[in-house]
């Protein structure tokens, strides 16, 4: 996932998407910043509800994977959708989040609670960046920023 959370906004830069490439990372980063800080700050215990999987050491809430599947679908849909493909594109991000959080959850490594809190974190963190940037007043604060980049 890191490889693609750096390739998305490179790729946008490349393609002279500044506003969309800073959108992107802001994002992307501000969804693992604050899903690394939640699981710091609230260190829930991993569930024992059956036999895992997987072996999981670092706290439970919220989940990481679905924080960065929820940010990483979203941030794609975003980007679809001025486009012909906006609505399968929309079909498969929601399907990869919500796969992506049953896998948690079937893994045993996860409470929904957790899952629900990561796609809430994912989504919010990647709208509230895409707003920042391409809001009016977003745009007038990071245009002259944006074009003043090589």
């Amino acid at each position: 996932m890191a490889v693609v959370f750096v390739l998305i906004p490179a790729w946008l830069w490349q393609r002279r998407r500044p506003a969309d490439a800073a959108s992107a990372l802001l994002g992307l980063g501000s969804a693992v910043g604050t899903a690394f800080v939640m699981k710091l700050l609230f260190h829930r215990a991993r569930p024992e509800l059956w036999p895992r999987l997987v072996a999981e050491t670092g706290a439970s809430f919220p989940s990481g994977h679905a924080t960065v599947a929820a940010a990483l679908a979203t941030c794609v849909a975003l980007l679809l959708w001025r486009t012909p493909l906006r609505w399968p594109g929309a079909a498969a991000c929601l399907l990869y989040a919500l796969l992506s959080g049953a896998a948690r959850l079937a893994l045993g490594v996860h409470y929904p609670s957790d899952v629900l809190a990561g796609w809430l974190t994912g989504w919010v963190c990647v709208l509230s960046a895409h707003n920042v940037v391409h809001a009016p007043w977003g745009q007038r604060l990071w245009r002259p920023l944006l074009r003043s980049v090589p």
